[in-house]
C-alpha cells in the first residue's frame, strides 16, 4: 500500500495517495507489533498475565484504534464527493477500527474468559463490518473494467 501511495503521489492524486500511505504505515505498524522476533508485546507481561492480556498493552492498542477510526472519519468526510462505494468503504472502516477499539478496551478492562469472550463479539462485529469494506474495495477495483467490458474476458 506504501509504493501504491508512492505512485499516486507521482500521478498527481493525493487522497488515494493519502490513504494509501496511512493505512499502509498502519499494516507495517500492526505487523512490527505482532512480531515475536522483536517481543514488543511479551514485553507488556505483568507477573502471571501474558503481555496479550495486559491492561497497558490492551489500552495502548485500543488509543491507537480509536485514532484510526478519527483518521478514517476524516476520509469519510474527504470522500463525500468522490463515488458511494468510497463513503461505504470509509464508513465501515470507522466501524472496524471503533469495534476493534471496543475489544482491546474489554480486554484490558476483564481479562478473564467472560471478557475475553466479550471482546471476541465485538472482534466478530467487526469483521462484519470489514467483510463489507472488502465488498466494495473489490467493486471499486473491478469496476472499470466492467464498464470497458473487459470482465467478459476474464470468464
Amino acid at each position: 500500500m506504501n509504493i501504491a501511495g508512492i505512485f499516486e503521489f507521482i500521478l498527481g492524486n493525493t487522497f488515494p495517495m493519502v490513504v494509501f500511505i496511512i493505512y499502509g504505515s498502519h499494516w507495517v505498524n500492526l505487523a512490527y507489533l505482532s512480531d515475536p522476533a522483536h517481543g514488543i508485546v511479551a514485553s507488556y507481561a505483568v507477573g502471571e498475565v501474558p503481555g496479550a492480556l495486559s491492561q497497558a498493552y490492551n489500552a495502548g492498542q485500543g488509543n491507537y484504534n480509536v485514532v484510526m477510526a478519527i483518521v478514517s472519519f476524516i476520509f469519510l468526510c474527504g470522500s463525500l464527493r468522490i463515488n458511494v462505494p468510497f463513503v461505504i468503504v470509509f464508513l465501515g472502516l470507522v466501524f472496524l477500527f471503533s469495534f476493534i477499539a471496543a475489544a482491546d478496551y474489554q480486554l484490558g478492562y476483564n481479562a478473564t474468559a467472560a471478557g475475553a469472550a466479550h471482546a471476541v463479539y465485538y472482534v466478530k462485529i467487526a469483521g462484519g463490518f470489514g467483510f463489507v469494506t472488502m465488498i466494495m474495495g473489490w467493486y471499486l477495483l473491478f469496476r472499470p473494467l466492467a464498464i470497458k467490458g473487459e470482465m467478459t474476458n476474464l470468464c
